[in-house]
């Protein structure tokens, strides 16, 4: 209660300050309440209601402006498909195995395992093909790629990407450009070439051998691409061979006991980090995968219980201009995500509350104290707002021309596509009321600003303004006849007066 009047008052979320001459200055709000087109809109409400979505792991949503009109915009992670239940496989492996290991306690014995190099698979003479690699070279760049050129990749360039896994040293103390726990190295790499993407080396299973520099066979035949979930599978389509690091806990797990496996995970994450970081040296781009089915690779690869599957990569050849035009051009799975989130908000949530656009992303930027970067993301709506969608469809007609032409003026954007809805572009009922009298004005034609709200995008909009014919087109000479009879009436109205 107000301490003078007894007025009731309010804690409204604003933020101000009191100037010396008594007049408050409006800062703006300490929560994330915004307000819109004249409704107030709660930020965390839109927020709540897209984390509801089962395919939604994390969402936030902001405003940006474009043109001089705020517009919603909503960021979404989705979530890895199925990751729960193989987290909870590997998990549930990995206990297994400990529970029966015996841990290594003995220095003497601990060296002598150590010196026994279980980490590299051994093969019978003569049971396997072997693919014998050219030298493995170090060379220094960066790559990172979900689309792939086609062509093979050279059998010099694959022996050089798989080369950054090779020993160094061999002997008491192997070296190799990354670390392991204890200079164990018990993580593995298998393979999967597809047809004639790798030159001299048949489609099929591998093993990598890193100390002889060598691809040992194992299975040959075709990679069942439904291993990936949804959102990859475009990606691993798109690739030339895939990347598999399994850990042999046998090769660990009795120096290391139950934390074998989290000492595999680091060496396997800087194994991928190693091969991403460098593959673009030898024009191979890789991507590393989330969770996948992991049941045909463990068969054709012949593992058993004590192997722990711990990371997948794509690779395949690359071009510079791939690059840009996978950070622009969003997947048909990320579309038809999109497309079903922004359905399942419309159920949800009144018009108003609708985000224009919904942006996908991998991850959510943290900034150095962990919290959600807002500053970066709107950076991101802007570059996407930016960017015109992968398949635009140009206006059909004159009037289609026109229509566009003045609304992207209005929006301050450089393309607008025929059938998107005005308001989900960012237009209000103010903007449509400027486009309604620059159409009329541009076109010559006088229809009801009604029909601007009833047909929302530029194909409709010019579909019923093209039925209305000529009939509604006044000439100019009307014009000029009718100016001048209210001119007349004016003149008689004075003069009676």
């Amino acid at each position: 209660m107000h301490p003078d009047t007894g007025e009731r008052l309010y804690r409204s979320g604003d933020l101000g300050r009191w100037l010396p001459d008594g007049t408050i200055e409006f800062l703006g709000r300490d929560d994330f309440q915004i307000k819109i087109r004249g409704q107030r809109i709660e930020l965390p409400e839109i927020e709540h209601t897209a984390r509801t979505h089962p395919e939604v792991k994390h969402a936030i949503a902001d405003v940006f402006e474009r043109g001089g009109q705020q517009s919603l915009v909503l960021f979404a992670v989705p979530h890895s498909e199925g990751a729960d239940i193989s987290h909870e496989k590997l998990a549930a492996e990995e206990n297994d195995f400990a529970e029966g290991g015996v841990e290594i306690t003995d220095p003497a014995e601990r060296l002598l395992f150590k010196m026994q190099r279980l980490g590299i698979r051994q093969f019978d003479s003569g049971s396997n093909d072997e693919v014998q690699l050219s030298p493995a070279a170090a060379l220094a760049g960066w790559k990172s790629q979900r689309v792939f050129q086609q062509q093979p990749v050279s059998l010099t360039q694959f022996s050089r990407f798989l080369g950054l896994l090779a020993c160094r040293q061999i002997g008491e103390s192997p070296k190799y450009d990354y670390g392991s726990a204890g200079g164990l190295y018990p993580v593995q790499c298998y393979l999967h070439v597809k047809r004639n993407r790798v030159e001299g080396v048949e489609e099929g299973f591998y093993y990598y051998d890193p100390v002889r520099h060598a691809l040992v066979a194992l299975e040959a035949g075709p990679l069942d691409e439904d291993i990936h979930y949804s959102h990859n599978r475009e990606a691993a389509a798109s690739a030339g061979f895939s990347v598999f690091l399994v850990g042999d806990l046998e090769a660990i797990v009795p120096l290391y006991g139950a934390f074998g496996r989290d000492m595999c995970l680091l060496e396997a994450g800087a194994m991928a980090q190693l091969l991403r970081s460098r593959a673009g040296e030898f024009g191979i781009g890789v991507c590393q995968l989330g969770d996948l089915s992991t049941d045909p690779i463990i068969k054709a690869c012949r593992l058993g219980e004590r192997h722990a599957f711990l990371a997948s990569l794509i690779g395949g050849g690359i071009e510079p201009r791939e690059e840009a035009a996978v950070a622009s051009t969003p997947t048909k799975n990320t579309e038809d995500f999109r497309s079903r989130l922004k359905a399942y908000l419309q159920e949800q949530l009144p018009s108003y509350m609708i985000p224009a656009r919904i942006v996908s992303l991998p991850e959510l930027p943290l900034t150095a104290n962990g919290k959600v970067d807002r500053a970066l993301l709107r950076q991101r709506a802007e570059t996407v707002e930016a960017t015109p969608a992968a398949q635009a469809v140009p206006p059909a007609n004159e009037i289609e021309s026109v229509i566009a032409a003045e609304l992207q003026t209005l929006l301050g954007v450089s393309e607008v596509q025929v059938t998107d809805n005005f308001f989900d572009i960012g237009a209000t009922s103010a903007l449509l009321v400027k486009l309604y009298h620059r159409i009329c004005q541009r076109l010559e034609q006088s229809f009801a600003l009604i029909n601007v709200f009833q047909h929302p995008s530029v194909r409709s909009l010019a579909d019923f303004i093209g039925t209305q014919g000529d009939g509604d087109k006044p000439s100019r000479s009307a014009s000029k006849a009718r100016a001048q009879k209210r001119l007349q009436r004016l003149k008689s109205s004075s003069s009676k007066a």
